[in-house]
């Protein structure tokens, strides 16, 4: 009946997390007032109400067993501390040449390029650029602007056809710990109260990446935070093999198999969580079966 399947939709309200049938989903924008869920949860929710039998075996949908979860500790506010990050004013080049001659230089800052031609990820590699919708493919053209240490990542683990059309370059003074009495009053703040201190400092991030037209000015600080977190993650699961990677998130990572011993020499960087069984039906959705 519908009254049956409507209690298999939970919907945790605080953090927006919606479980439709084996599914997993977090709330994105789109969401009002009067129709709190965007319009793609909404889809999702009927069509489980009226076809239940279709959500539940979908042949996209893969169940693995031992799991392992390895979450990169305070990510974000670690690159705040430990790398020096856009301070100040900018200085920005136009002319191609001078462009290509600062990065071959090694100059830190912004680039914005184009590539006419596709550039492909390298064999046995992992795809970890974001192209302009913010997905992470294995072909990528178009328009970019990329942090100049995930720029030298990409030059080096891409195969580049044809020739990379600068645009513009920004460079910014840089300064480490620019955000340090922020982040040591979070760390006091979660020796009293770990939930409060430790939201305190994950939300810097998020509101330091409002544009202009909200009233925020931090766009090069959050952007260079998270082209490193890219980078950070990307090293974390360079580490494996492609087949042992099952989902990638901003700061954490889904595998499968052992873990090599580099990572276990290293894990006090990580939280690392076994579960038994999960089920994936794409990159974004994600069903964790140990915590119902």
């Amino acid at each position: 009946s519908l009254e049956t399947n409507l209690a298999t939709t939970d919907i945790d309200e605080e953090s927006r997390i919606i479980k439709i049938g084996q599914a997993e989903i977090k709330e994105k924008r789109g969401a009002s007032q009067e129709n709190p869920d965007s319009g793609g949860s909404q889809a999702l929710k009927l069509l489980h109400k009226l076809v239940p039998e279709f959500t539940k075996t979908h042949p996209s949908t893969r169940t693995f067993t031992n799991i392992t979860k390895i979450d990169i500790k305070s990510c974000y506010a670690n690159i705040m501390r430990d790398y020096p990050l856009p301070c100040g004013s900018e200085e920005r080049l136009t002319d191609p040449q001078i462009i290509e001659q600062k990065i071959k230089e090694e100059q830190e800052g912004f680039v914005r390029f184009y590539l006419r031609q596709t550039a492909t990820i390298k064999k046995q590699q992992i795809p970890f650029l974001p192209d302009y919708h913010n997905e992470i493919k294995a072909n990528l053209r178009g328009c970019f602007i990329l942090y100049s240490k995930l720029f030298r990542a990409f030059q080096k683990h891409y195969k580049i056809r044809g020739k990379i059309v600068y645009t513009d370059f920004w460079m910014f003074a840089k300064k480490k710990g620019c955000v340090n009495p922020y982040l040591d009053y979070c760390q006091e703040l979660k020796l009293q109260d770990e939930k409060k201190g430790k939201k305190l400092a994950n939300v810097l991030y998020g509101v330091l990446g409002r544009n202009q037209r909200i009233g925020y000015v931090y766009h090069p600080f959050h952007l260079a935070v998270n082209h490193l977190a890219i980078l950070q993650t990307y090293y974390l699961y360079r580490q494996f093999k492609p087949e042992q990677v099952l989902a990638i998130r901003s700061d954490c990572i889904y595998v499968r198999g052992e873990l090599p011993d580099k990572l276990l020499i290293e894990r006090k960087k990580y939280h690392i969580s076994q579960f038994q069984k999960i089920t994936l039906a794409n990159q974004d959705t994600l069903f964790i079966h140990d915590t119902q």
